[in-house]
């Protein structure tokens, strides 16, 4: 049995080609992924983008085919705010006080 809030989303970038007037897909770089019920939170979506952009980094996309990705990308899992962006010991010092547990 699956609960709602473990379904995942997953962003793999692929390649569609036609033969012979069917699509067929190849997988060309797994992106990262992140529970639905958790989009909600900055810190697994810090988690989503980070590894986003180290697979995007790996492929050496041209800047337009890369923003392309990352804006559809960002219509599924927003981006976390510019606060959560920073380094792990950033964030600590920035909510001190805010927050009683940081996941």
């Amino acid at each position: 049995m699956t609960k709602t809030n473990d379904t995942r989303v997953e962003a793999i970038l692929l390649r569609t080609k036609w033969v012979e007037g069917k699509a067929i897909q190849d997988n060309i770089k797994y992106l990262s992924s992140i529970r639905l019920g958790r989009i909600q939170w900055p810190l697994p979506r810090k988690e989503f983008w980070l590894k986003v952009w180290r697979a995007l980094d790996a492929l050496a996309l041209p800047p337009d085919e890369r923003m392309r990705i990352e804006e559809k990308l960002k219509t599924l899992v927003p981006q976390p705010p510019k606060i959560v962006r920073g380094s792990e010991a950033g964030i600590r010092a920035k909510l001190k006080g805010t927050a009683t547990k940081i996941i």
